[in-house]
């Protein structure tokens, strides 16, 4: 839950660009998201020399899965926290989803 406030709190608290060109859409944003969060509170779980090799392969395969490209997908995160009012959006979905998985266990 730590890692939680501390991306959501990274995301809204960071400067605004001005252009914002998004390959992304806001709901497929969404469920790549709850993905990396549910990825990294796995890795988070892992011995530390293993996480960024970890990261990685979790952000490779989720990309995978969503047919996105990894570099497109790493280009929208970058801007996402460079866009708070698009992250409060985003992350306000992101929470409730999140909620929902964990109230369901």
């Amino acid at each position: 839950m730590r890692m939680y406030v501390l991306l959501i709190g990274l995301l809204f608290f960071t400067c605004s660009e001005s252009a914002k060109n998004y390959s992304i859409s806001d709901t497929e944003m969404v469920d790549v998201l709850v993905e990396l969060h549910l990825a990294e509170a796995k890795i988070e779980k892992e011995k530390w020399h293993l996480r960024d090799s970890l990261r990685l392969k979790f952000l490779n395969r989720i990309a995978e899965m969503h047919n996105l490209d990894k570099e497109e997908l790493s280009e929208d995160i970058r801007l996402l926290q460079n866009d708070p009012d698009r992250a409060q959006g985003l992350y306000q979905k992101v929470t409730e989803r999140l909620l929902d998985l964990e109230t369901k266990k």
